[in-house]
């Protein structure tokens, strides 16, 4: 199962692409994420992949 609860990230301590998110996958379930373009989909993907720290939250 992929949890993630109240997820954050900024860059520069300014821009913030991600703001409290949340949601959990069970195992076998399809998860769509969309959004226009600058939402933070990209950012999402990467924290989950562990490409890139978040400031807050967890996964």
């Amino acid at each position: 199962m992929l949890t993630i609860k109240d997820l954050s990230k900024s860059y520069d301590g300014q821009k913030q692409s991600l703001h409290d998110v949340s949601f959990s996958a069970k195992p076998g379930e399809v998860t769509v994420v969309i959004g226009p373009s600058g939402a933070g989909k990209t950012t999402l993907l990467r924290s989950i992949n562990q490409l890139i720290r978040d400031n807050d939250g967890e996964i």
